[in-house]
């Protein structure tokens, strides 16, 4: 029998470590420039990855985030499981007047 967490017990706790960082980053944020869009990006996913990398070992995360300005409905899903005992998706949405934020998490047993 092994010791190894599945990805649906920490399922919650992932979502709510991401949620913080998104709030964090983003409740107040009315405007980015959209020279400065991608390092923006690319500093929420690194933020993510030393989160979730620093509380959930045993674990390989996948970070796929987009930042939409808001103009009309738009829709993330993303799957991925080699292991579907043990490993796991969630998605994550934030939202504030100007902004949609999408982050897909696929964990991974490593």
């Amino acid at each position: 029998m092994s010791n190894q967490v599945k990805f649906s017990e920490i399922k919650e706790e992932v979502d709510n470590s991401i949620n913080k960082i998104l709030k964090k980053n983003f409740e107040e944020k009315e405007d980015i420039d959209s020279s400065e869009i991608q390092e923006t990006t690319n500093k929420l996913n690194e933020e993510i990855s030393k989160d979730l990398q620093g509380q959930f070992k045993g674990f390989k995360f996948i970070i796929h985030s987009n930042i939409f300005k808001k103009s009309g409905a738009f829709n993330l899903a993303a799957m991925c499981c080699y292991d579907p005992e043990n490993d796991g998706t969630t998605n994550v949405k934030f939202e504030n007047d100007n902004y949609n934020v999408f982050v897909a998490i696929f964990a991974l047993v490593s």
